[in-house]
């Protein structure tokens, strides 16, 4: 009996010890399966919030503009006559007339409209036309023709147009054939102080619809030439390198390596000079450097009149001699190196058709100058600054191809060369600027690993912000406002160079699984247990159900 009552006793303990269990199980079941629920969203939606933030690429707020945008160029001819028996100012609104009806056949282009308008003078003399105080607002392009009677023209009777290298460009006047002067007075226009064929490349080229091989095989050679140069982009600003090379031959029978310093100071001037008349355009930062111990040996011949001659074959050696003896310009903007070559005797250059020439224009590059040439006289000059000045010329574009009928002035750059050249920068300016917004719109839809932080989407916006402001400025006073173009250019290429862009576009989605795979996998076995654990007393009740 004693035996069996201590069994009995013990299984009512053990009873009440498993009741009590239970009870107290049943007390903290619904704080464990809150804990476990925790854990569960803890992981799920804390761990995928965590992987989103620390894998998405950031994507800051991007401007774009409203519109495609189309410049309307206010363009204003000044025209003037000098009064004489056989030009009076009936003649002048006659020339008026008819020069409007040829301007507005080209007037509108793609992505680009000049409206122009015209100011009538009659002047009765040459001296007072030249002393005239043409006021000229800011931004304000203006094209100044002065019609003269063929009986009092100044300049050579076969040139029909002369460019002025001040306010005016003239053209004769001829009486029986009026319509001879409107055509020449629109050539000079269209072709020359405005050239629009120019500015439609321009456009094109920045549509990404240029010309094809059919269209520039079909040019006049000298415009396949010109092509080359007027493809290439305006920039806001340039390093223009300016380098005297010194042969080491020479250099070593003198006492002192010193070049001759009328070449150095003139070119230096004419350069700067030239930078100071174009800094409203772009702007030219000019360097120098010299090169003493340079062996031209190789690259120099002598030809069958005992001349030293650098034939054109032997440029591409040249070029890259020197770029491996100077020193390296650490800058975004283009670089330009102008070679002058210093040697006791003249260097003549021998281009591609076997003549001779004193300078080399290398696109992209920069050019090759011998600064001493002998004249008709059989004097030896120095023409370092003319050769550098037209070498400069070719590589921003500003030459101009003209018929025998017209002449220009002998200078280095003429104001009218300014107006046009502050035309081409800023239809170039601005269709370079709509092109960078655009491209990096394309490129952040196109790539997903493409960031774009708060800093580039500062640039983006400002950029569109100063050229809508421009292109308003100049639709509602008439002016263009080259400042706010520049402006945008200048924020344009800073954005679309901008380091930041790539950022993330090594981090590609498998690299970002393999790196995230290993530390998410050992949390997927206890958050699978914890949901079965929740779910176990739904299905328990659900079976009893």
């Amino acid at each position: 009996m004693s035996t069996t009552g201590a069994a009995g006793d013990r299984d009512v303990v053990i009873i009440k010890i498993k009741d009590s269990f239970s009870k107290h199980a049943r007390n903290e079941g619904f704080l464990r399966r809150l804990c476990t629920f925790y854990f569960i969203i803890v992981v799920a939606f804390g761990g995928a919030s965590l992987w989103w933030i620390t894998t998405s690429t950031p994507r800051a707020y991007l401007r774009t503009f409203s519109e495609d945008h189309v410049m309307h160029i206010p363009v204003t001819i000044r025209l003037g006559i000098i009064q004489s028996p056989d030009l009076s100012s009936h003649d002048l609104d006659q020339i008026s007339i008819r020069l409007m009806e040829e301007v507005e056949k080209f007037a509108d282009q793609t992505r680009f409209s000049l409206k122009f308008s015209v100011q009538k003078i009659v002047f009765a003399s040459l001296n007072e036309a030249e002393s005239y105080d043409a006021t000229v607002r800011t931004g304000e392009s203006v094209i100044s023709l002065l019609v003269i009677d063929h009986k009092e023209w100044p300049y050579f009777s076969s040139k029909k147009v002369h460019l002025g290298s001040k306010l005016w460009s003239y053209a004769q006047w001829e009486k029986a054939d009026p319509e001879r002067t409107c055509s020449r007075l629109n050539f000079a226009i269209r072709d020359v102080m405005i050239d629009i064929d120019h500015l439609i490349s321009i456009v094109r080229r920045d549509s990404k619809n240029p010309m094809s091989a059919m269209e520039v095989a079909s040019l006049p050679a000298a415009q396949q030439k010109r092509h080359v140069w007027d493809s290439a982009v305006l920039s806001v600003m340039y390093n223009v390198h300016l380098i005297y090379l010194h042969d080491a031959r020479e250099n070593m029978k003198r006492e002192e390596f010193t070049m001759n310093p009328g070449i150095e100071g003139e070119a230096f001037y004419a350069v700067n000079r030239f930078a100071n008349r174009i800094r409203n355009v772009t702007d030219l930062h000019v360097t120098t450097e010299h090169l003493w111990d340079f062996d031209l040996s190789s690259f120099v011949t002598v030809d069958v009149q005992r001349r030293k001659v650098i034939d054109y074959r032997q440029l591409s050696n040249l070029i890259s001699a020197i770029d491996a003896s100077t020193s390296t310009v650490e800058s975004a903007y283009p670089l330009l190196k102008l070679v002058v070559m210093e040697s006791a005797e003249p260097l003549v250059l021998i281009d591609e058709h076997s003549d001779d020439t004193h300078a080399f224009a290398v696109a992209s590059w920069g050019g090759i100058v011998s600064p001493k040439m002998i004249d008709e006289e059989s004097v030896l000059r120095t023409s370092a600054p003319q050769n550098l000045l037209g070498v400069l010329r070719v590589l921003l574009g500003m030459d101009s191809e003209l018929d025998a009928v017209y002449g220009k002035d002998p200078a280095p750059i003429s104001k009218w060369e300014v107006e046009r050249l502050k035309l081409r920068s800023f239809v170039d300016n601005t269709m370079r600027c709509i092109s960078s917004v655009e491209a990096i719109h394309m490129l952040t839809s196109n790539i997903g690993t493409l960031a774009v932080s708060n800093f580039v989407s500062q640039l983006v916006n400002s950029s569109v912000e100063h050229l809508d402001e421009g292109i308003s400025k100049m639709t509602k006073e008439g002016v263009i406002s080259m400042d706010s173009v520049l402006k945008a250019r200048f924020l344009s290429d800073k954005f679309i160079n901008e380091p930041s862009l790539l950022g993330l576009l090594h981090f590609s989605y498998d690299m970002k699984l393999a790196v995230y795979l290993p530390l998410v996998f050992p949390i997927f076995m206890p958050v699978i247990s914890s949901v079965l654990a929740v779910m176990k007393p739904v299905s328990y009740v659900s079976q009893k159900l």
